[in-house]
């Protein structure tokens, strides 16, 4: 173990490098998907996972951090174990059994110093989450998903839709689709949408005369998915600056000017089934 010194807040602080961190998924830190009994999830035993890391003695080697959505939702309950450099991404864990083969694998890696094959039980639950950016791709097929948000959308059902290149493609809410139709190649070709963008340059609106700002409480937002939704769908109206929502506190704040105003957003919010109750700043 090193210890290293940080300047923080006039101080001088020594803390250890740790050679790792446990990133785990779940409902009480706004997972939308991990931890949901209703969803077909197990709860996440947190108490376990804390006791396996601080039995073995981990806390100085290896961080244990508790958050929301890691994704993808379809196989939560999820985490990830950053070690040696790479990310070991864990999926489907919802038999507590595996927790315990979570900090034995951890053990493992931290003895050999190298990343190692994942024993056991435990290999069938790990996957690679990161794509090879330089690597040459097909057009990716996104039967099942929402092209934009990449949210889990049966495009048969789905209430918005749209047809391009005589394929139907679903969206989780109004504000994908309307993303979507502006563009579809940048989300059916990622790789030409970075072309673009480094080639074009981003223009950023910071400030304006006029700007107004409301906070008020969303009671439909239930996960971070609500949460992205919400901001997707108001991000879209012409004088929208920026769009804060909480999926603890269902809070959302929204800062505009002209073009947009209250009512603008109001409806907006109706539209996509989050109406705005209880103003909290006018």
């Amino acid at each position: 173990m090193s210890l290293i010194d940080l300047q923080a807040r006039g101080k001088t602080h020594r803390v250890p490098q740790v050679a790792g961190n446990l990133f785990v998924c779940a409902k009480e830190n706004g997972g939308c998907c991990c931890g949901h009994t209703e969803k077909g999830r197990a709860l996440v035993n947190r108490e376990l996972y804390e006791m396996e890391w601080q039995r073995r003695g981990l806390r100085p080697r290896l961080h244990l951090t508790f958050v929301g959505c890691l994704g993808p939702c379809p196989v939560g309950n999820n985490a990830m174990l950053q070690m040696l450099g790479h990310s070991i991404w864990l999926k489907d864990l919802n038999d507590d059994a595996l927790i315990p083969a979570i900090f034995d694998y951890a053990e493992l890696l931290l003895q050999a110093g190298q990343v190692v094959e994942v024993p056991g039980a435990l290999a069938a639950h790990v996957y690679e989450r990161y794509e090879d950016v330089s690597a040459e791709r097909d057009l990716i097929d996104f039967t099942g998903l929402d092209p934009v948000c990449m949210m889990s959308v049966d495009e048969r059902t789905a209430q918005w839709t749209s047809i391009f290149d005589g394929v139907t493609y679903g969206f989780c809410c109004p504000a994908c689709k309307r993303t979507f139709d502006a563009d579809p190649q940048s989300y059916l070709n990622p790789q030409s949408k970075a072309s673009t963008m480094m080639q074009s340059g981003i223009a950023v609106v910071l400030y304006q005369e006029n700007t107004m700002n409301k906070t008020f409480v969303v009671p439909a937002i239930s996960c971070d998915h609500c949460v992205r939704s919400i901001k997707n769908e108001l991000s879209e109206l012409a004088g929208v600056q920026s769009v804060q929502a909480d999926s603890t506190t269902k809070t959302v704040s929204v800062t505009w000017t002209d073009p947009a105003t209250w009512e603008k957003i109001r409806v907006a919010l109706v539209e996509i089934e989050y109406p705005p109750q209880e103003l909290l700043q006018l």
